[in-house]
């Protein structure tokens, strides 16, 4: 057993690095090199099967955090076996476990978090083929986490799964994000070219595209690459890959930018506009080169990018709960603080499973049970940016 990344030994979590290896250190582009992009998830018994579609898209290894108290990690290590016999991308895939100490792991085959209603008792699901069982699909599966009202530790699992990368380089994601075509192999070509090259000048909203300017190495730091994020219609049975199929959803009116019509700031990044008029090149449709330099900050102080960076960026705050919201913003607020810069990129993005979230589906009586979780989020977001800010000192333009 291990610390949490982040609270260490004073935490309430212990973690099991490595329950499942990476077996498979080769893609259909060649084999993984430390040089490479490692696809950081994490993710709670029942949302383990959108595990099967990273996998087949993404050309790089995968690190998968779940959160598993108690029964929760027998059954958790049930679905990753069956989806090991039946994908042979999964030998990409690393499983790290995250627990309460509260609550140890529990590793048999009684107990499990399958309701059946006829004889009102717990019981294991059936795998009877590689299709998801019954129970998780018709959403009648109860974890022991929601019978025993836990919380769920989703910076944790961040952490978590970005400490156990072996990569150069990570994106840490959430398992209901998608990832474009190609995009390891078009994203590290892109760095290669942009190593070559030295950006000339410091202001903090650069147009980068024509030319290609590029940074020399003693200058990365404090660089990260912004992945835009977008949702399209559930009637789309075909996630789109490539730039081209989502211009084309997009024009259609169903595709939009992430939670468009719930938070209009979270994930309406600068230049999207730009972005969406630049069409794919012809001759190389999967390339991907940067768009825009820009600093999180006044008036995109409330902007969650997910970017791909390295393990030196500030770790995600694990006094923060899913529950709670706005769990991601200590660590933007420190990167601000830090001076970082957000590089843009024209080519890549990552795609929510099937499904346009509305504000008619967040109602008052939908949203209640979360209001004591968001006030202890509240309580301690505005305790660690105080010392943040007595860390780094304050920047008005990073505003709370």
């Amino acid at each position: 057993m291990a610390f949490s990344p982040e609270l260490g030994e004073l935490g309430p979590y212990r973690v099991i690095y490595n329950v499942v290896r990476i077996s498979d250190n080769k893609t259909n582009n060649g084999p993984i090199t430390n040089f490479s992009v490692t696809y950081c998830t994490h993710a709670t018994p029942e949302f383990l099967y959108h595990i099967v579609e990273i996998v087949k898209r993404w050309d790089g290894p995968v690190s998968l955090a779940i959160y598993t108290p108690c029964t929760d990690a027998g059954f958790s290590l049930a679905i990753i076996h069956q989806l090991c016999h039946c994908l042979p991308e999964m030998s990409r895939l690393s499983v790290h476990l995250i627990f309460p100490v509260t609550h140890p792991p529990v590793f048999t085959s009684t107990a499990f978090a399958s309701y059946d209603s006829r004889s009102n008792v717990h019981q294991y699901p059936n795998f009877t083929d590689c299709s998801a069982p019954e129970a998780l699909v018709g959403g009648k599966l109860q974890t022991f986490r929601q019978r025993e009202g836990l919380t769920y530790p989703v910076n944790v699992g961040r952490n978590v799964a970005r400490k156990a990368a072996k990569t150069s380089h990570v994106l840490v994601s959430d398992v209901e994000l998608l990832p474009s075509q190609d995009l390891v192999s078009a994203f590290l070509s892109m760095l290669s070219r942009f190593r070559k090259q030295r950006v000339e000048g410091d202001s903090a909203d650069i147009d980068l595209n024509p030319p290609l300017p590029i940074m020399q190495e003693s200058r990365m730091k404090n660089f990260v690459f912004v992945l835009p994020v977008f949702e399209v219609d559930e009637k789309e049975s075909n996630v789109p890959r490539t730039k081209e199929e989502l211009l084309e959803l997009y024009a259609q009116n169903k595709a939009v930018y992430f939670h468009r019509w719930v938070c209009l700031h979270c994930q309406r990044f600068p230049g999207l506009q730009r972005w969406l008029q630049r069409k794919p090149s012809a001759e190389n449709p999967n390339i991907i080169q940067p768009l825009l330099v820009v600093r999180r900050e006044f008036p995109y102080h409330r902007w969650e990018p997910i970017y791909i960076g390295t393990s030196q960026e500030p770790l995600y705050s694990e006094q923060l709960t899913w529950e709670g919201q706005q769990d991601k913003m200590t660590q933007m607020n420190e990167m601000c603080l830090k001076g970082y810069r957000f590089i843009i990129l024209d080519g890549a993005f990552l795609v929510h499973v099937p499904g346009i979230k509305r504000k008619s589906e967040i109602t008052m009586e939908r949203t209640a049970w979360r209001h004591p979780h968001e006030r202890h989020n509240i309580e301690m977001y505005h305790s660690i940016t105080a010392k943040m800010m007595s860390k780094y000192g304050t920047n008005t333009r990073c505003k709370l």
